[in-house]
């Protein structure tokens, strides 16, 4: 379902490059309100799939559970024979393998400093509830050991990717990175979701690990080269500096200090998830990142990924947009000032026009344009403008 959704994304935003005309950029517009719109239904629908997977099988609760489901089957059912072998079997073991599986995926995407990161000790843990003997927690904790590698070999991210050329001969038979849903091209391969997760997980914890009255300054070119130029990215993960320095500490910003951490907005759940789910990211950033704001991010990238050539021109004719549609509210004030006062709906109508003024906070100038204006970023600012300013407050 997620490589289809993701497929359908993709297929939306080849389509804004191929209507893009250089002679009349701002047209382009109506193009990415579409994306945008049908995005944030992808949105939606992930959300609501992550909610009923959860509800029908309650041990899959992170995303990582469910990736060792996927590419870890004859893995957990080692572990099953381990315990039933060395320990003390109990009812639902193969669900039990599953969770500590996707538990040790989750504690290797986490920062090592993560306060929230169990890898010392989960191994030992699950040796304990189960009560297994000494040779079976030394072949568990085996296992548990060579996740470091399993997630350096398939994930790897900043200086990690030199660390995995430097690895023993002996490993160079195991697949290469992003390996893992190499079956499903939307959101496999070069489009590696799971890389996606990582990333967030490990910025959710720099996320914590800053008081609230400070900043995240990112450390430029860790990533990859800074500053990211369009143009030359051909893979989502080509896009990493550019998530990981330029659009994550913005949206941080504005979820702790901006719009989004002030208020909630009128709808948002209903037009604009996205904005949501970054906002529960940012005061949660401890917990394993969910499906949903993966799904979203990974959908955010892509569209960036498949504009890459006309990136500078989609920001200046959305940013072009935005600024014109507050330019005519202010107009629209200064004609109506005596009007209003001889109108019997005059406090209704400023109280609306004011409420939408207030969503000009969207696009603060303090805010980096490509966290901003970004495709689909830039096309749920003006989707949710266009339906709010235009039908609810109007």
């Amino acid at each position: 379902a997620l490589d289809e959704m993701m497929t359908h994304i993709i297929n939306q935003y080849r389509g804004v490059v191929k209507q893009f005309d250089p002679a009349q950029p701002s047209a382009i517009v109506e193009n990415l309100l579409e994306a945008a719109v049908c995005t944030n239904m992808a949105i939606q629908q992930v959300q609501q799939l992550e909610m009923d997977l959860q509800q029908q099988y309650k041990h899959l609760t992170t995303p990582y559970r469910l990736l060792s489901i996927v590419v870890m089957p004859e893995i957990t059912k080692h572990i099953s024979k381990i315990v039933r072998e060395h320990g003390n079997s109990k009812p639902n073991l193969e669900q039990d393998a599953t969770t500590f599986l996707g538990d040790c995926i989750e504690s290797h995407m986490r920062n090592s400093s993560d306060p929230s990161n169990q890898r010392e000790t989960i191994a030992k843990d699950f040796c304990e509830k189960f009560q297994v003997n000494t040779n079976g927690a030394l072949e568990i904790q085996n296992i548990c050991s060579n996740f470091y590698k399993i997630i350096l070999l398939e994930v790897p991210v900043g200086a990690e990717k030199t660390s995995r050329m430097r690895m023993p001969q002996s490993l160079e038979t195991l697949p290469s990175a992003h390996s893992w849903l190499s079956g499903m091209p939307s959101i496999g391969g070069d489009r590696a979701i799971h890389h996606t997760l990582r990333l967030l997980q490990a910025f959710g914890s720099i996320i914590s690990a800053t008081p609230k009255d400070r900043n995240i300054l990112p450390r430029r070119g860790f990533f990859g080269q800074s500053p990211w130029r369009p143009g030359h990215s051909s893979k989502t993960h080509d896009l990493d500096e550019l998530f990981m320095a330029d659009i994550l500490p913005e949206w941080f910003l504005m979820c702790r200090k901006g719009i989004l951490g002030n208020m909630k907005l009128p709808r948002e759940n209903e037009l604009c998830p996205l904005f949501v789910l970054f906002r529960q990211y940012v005061e949660r950033p401890d917990a394993p990142v969910t499906w949903a704001f993966t799904f979203a991010m990974h959908a955010m990238l892509t569209g960036i990924l498949e504009t890459d050539r006309i990136t500078h021109s989609l920001i200046d004719a959305s940013k072009l947009v935005f600024n014109n549609y507050f330019s005519q509210l202010d107009l629209a004030l200064d004609l109506s000032k005596k009007e209003l006062e001889m109108s019997n709906n005059s406090a209704k109508w400023k109280r609306n026009m004011f409420t939408v003024m207030f969503l000009k906070n969207l696009g603060l100038d303090v805010f980096g344009d490509r966290a901003l204006w970004n495709p689909l970023c830039g096309g749920t600012i003006l989707s949710y403008l266009c339906f709010f300013g235009n039908l609810e407050g109007g």
